[in-house]
């Protein structure tokens, strides 16, 4: 059961940090900029929205979850130029 909350808990940051990172790339001149600046602000909101789960699970997320949205980006780049 806590495995499936947990991925659950990852599917949504992930699919968060992609449209997150695609709204900011519009804005900011690269894609690491904007994706920098996603996992800091999604960082600072689950921080204070969970403050009791600890920084190590919050940076955790955050990073696997951007991780994953960066390379899906990138791979939806790489495939269709756009």
């Amino acid at each position: 059961m806590r495995l499936l909350a947990a991925l659950l808990l990852l599917g949504g940051c992930t699919l968060v940090a992609i449209v997150a990172t695609i709204a900011l790339s519009r804005v900011l001149p690269s894609l690491e900029a904007a994706l920098g600046l996603s996992m800091l602000l999604m960082g600072v909101l689950l921080y204070l929205v969970f403050p009791g789960t600890g920084a190590v699970f919050v940076v955790a997320l955050v990073a696997v979850s951007h991780g994953l949205a960066g390379g899906l980006i990138w791979y939806r780049k790489k495939t269709f130029g756009r």
